[in-house]
């Protein structure tokens, strides 16, 4: 390869095989960048005697509490990185005598205490444009807690973007030499929520990122179509006074979704369920199902079956299950009774013409286990795809899901949600653009009930789905506080298609295809003194992030299109779609990246398996 070739973008990622600390960070992280699909190579520093060539890296991410182990050395090399153009990222607190010079903050004879306790250092707040897809994120301290910070004194050359509740500060950027330093001066990124902040922090640290992207999105709904009945109707009541449950969700509810479904380019995958009736062993009936009528043209017909028609047409009609039973074996009288009521729901979804058996499978309470995803493949073949909780819930009962293959059975793709709701809130917020910020993916769901679920009059319950009781339809008011449920839904979509206009929505079906796609594709970035070169299949995704001033030359670009450019409409960086195997992309002649400073290279991405090795030095 020619001296000034471009060389591919990798991270060294260390770690301390010995360091218990940071052995939640450092599996979290390791996830966060298999997941962004940026290649790595881990070391262990438990007993190596000096850092790999730093030379061949573009960043180096340091998932250690500890640095005695690398030895002031290790540190000289880091800061040397640094200061010709490299990045690093501290994502957990760490002090050591001679970090300072690196890290960014005050020196000090004597190691720091952790820092003042809650309040102070609770909370999260984030500006400007070192993490700009975060920038103006607000969380309170019931929203995030934990951080521990150390007593540190940031340098005053150093820019602070993310501080507590009440202004500690828990993050800065070091700008050392030609190179960019990240310091977290919190032990919270070991925690699944934060990757996107993980994986945008390396991001910001190069001088030139790249990263591909699934580009899906996905907004499920839950209990729909389903026998929902309710003998108070409150929240609507004031609205539609001569309505009741069937009529609201048919005549109201599901036509203002259709709505904004055409407003806004959105598809939607409905998750049908038969029966409330608790039932774990057989009989199994359906009169529930059947029990509510509506009229259409004059005649009555099943309410319904006929909603579940409708959905069928208007998007993906998919499972949630014969009854709201999660599939638990401590809940179920037998695995074949999960079958036969399994059985039977396929045995009426033919006998209603609903279509196609489902493929799609969303599991009541996001809850399963090893019986019940037995149960499921047995009894529903045609099921491929399995949708519980990214975020919640434990392993054993289907909780904390990847994305890939479900553990249990590698039949099922697991497309787990990260999201819910109509409520726009901060926390909500936070977990869609730290999804976002990992792969490009935001998985969403609601239900047509929320807004029955609402506290007592006069409280306000974050466990409710509407918990400020907010009406369907509200009037739109500039501080919100009149919005309905359906307006704050629209805020929230409304405000996503302005920030990520790139971003597709589909149904599960579609979705499962397109992420298991990308996570098999092809994928390598190499970067160059003025150009970029990038290996993907023709039709994938990929971002660019330029953190030194250089610029894309639109009018240089061959093998890709580019779909929108940094700063139009607020995106936050270059998207691009590939039409070629390789890509190759020039930067302007004012704005290139100096020679003096490109970004380090090395191996190539393994380019169908994971991209992370393991070394021990």
């Amino acid at each position: 390869m020619r001296e000034n070739a471009p060389k591919a973008q990798r991270i060294l990622f260390v770690q301390n095989g010995q360091d218990e600390a940071a052995a939640e960070l450092a599996a979290n992280a390791a996830k966060a960048l298999d997941e962004a699909r940026l290649d790595h190579e881990r070391v262990d520093i438990s007993d190596a005697l000096h850092l790999p060539s730093l030379e061949h890296f573009s960043s180096v991410l340091l998932c250690v509490t500890k640095l005695e182990e690398l030895g002031l050395q290790g540190i000289t090399d880091l800061a040397d990185y640094a200061a010709e153009g490299g990045g690093v990222v501290f994502p957990h607190r760490i002090w050591h005598r001679r970090l300072h010079d690196l890290a960014g903050f005050e020196e000090r004879p004597t190691p720091p205490r952790f820092a003042a306790t809650e309040p102070t250092t609770e909370g999260l707040r984030i500006t400007g444009a070192v993490l700009p897809l975060f920038d103006g994120v607000e969380l309170d301290r019931e929203q995030l807690a934990g951080h521990r910070p150390l007593d540190l004194t940031p340098r005053d050359n150093v820019e602070i973007f993310a501080v507590s509740e009440e202004d500690y500060p828990l993050a800065w950027l070091h700008r050392l030499g030609n190179g960019r330093v990240i310091y977290w001066n919190s032990k919270m990124l070991e925690q699944k929520r934060l990757r996107g902040l993980i994986v945008q922090s390396v991001l910001a640290v190069q001088p030139v990122a790249i990263w591909p992207i699934a580009n899906v999105g996905v907004i499920q709904i839950d209990d729909f179509p389903a026998p929902l009945w309710h003998e108070d109707m409150g929240p609507v009541l004031d609205q539609y006074p001569d309505l009741n449950a069937t009529q609201f969700y048919g005549d109201i509810w599901h036509p203002d979704m259709l709505d904004l479904a055409d407003r806004y380019g959105l598809t939607y995958s409905y998750f049908t369920i038969f029966n409330y009736n608790d039932r774990t062993s057989s009989p199994f009936p359906f009169d529930e199902w059947t029990y509510q009528t509506t009229h259409i043209a004059g005649t009555e017909v099943p309410a319904t079956p006929h909603a579940a028609a409708i959905a069928s047409n208007a998007g993906e009609l998919a499972l949630h299950g014969y009854n709201h039973m999660s599939l638990l074996n401590e809940i179920w009288s037998s695995q074949a009774m999960m079958e036969q009521a399994l059985g039977d729901a396929a045995g009426r979804w033919d006998a209603d013409d609903l279509g196609p058996l489902p493929v799609s499978y969303v599991p009541p309470n996001n809850e399963y286990d090893r019986t019940g995803i037995a149960a499921l493949s047995s009894a529903l073949p045609s099921v491929a795809s399995i949708s519980g909780s990214y975020l919640h819930g434990e392993f054993e009962r289907g909780g904390q899901r990847e994305f890939g293959p479900e553990p249990w059975n590698e039949k099922l793709f697991c497309l787990p949600r990260a999201t819910s709701g109509y409520e726009y809130s901060a926390d909500m917020q936070f977990d869609a653009l730290s999804q976002i910020g990992v792969a490009g993916i935001w998985t969403h769901f609601t239900h047509a009930d929320d807004v029955f679920d609402m506290p007592p009059d006069g409280e306000e319950d974050p466990y409710c789905r509407n918990p400020k009781r907010r009406r369907w339809r509200g009037k739109v008011s500039t501080n919100g506080g009149n919005h309905g449920l359906l307006d704050e839904f629209e805020r929230w979509i409304a405000d996503f298609k302005r920030r990520f206009p790139w971003l597709r929505y589909a149904t599960t079906r579609a979705a499962c295809r397109l992420v298991e796609d990308h996570l098999r594709s092809d994928w390598a970035a190499f970067i160059g003194a003025e150009e970029i070169r990038v290996r993907s299949e023709p039709g994938s995704w990929f971002q660019i992030r330029l953190n030194t001033g250089a610029q894309l030359d639109p009018h240089a670009i061959s093998g890709a299109e580019l779909v929108s450019a940094a700063g139009d409409n607020g995106c936050l960086a270059d998207t691009l779609r590939s039409t070629a195997p390789v890509s190759v992309l020039r930067f302007r002649k004012h704005g290139r990246v100096a020679k003096s400073s490109p970004l380090r290279g090395g191996l190539r991405n393994s380019a169908k398996t994971a991209t992370s090795k393991t070394a021990r030095l």
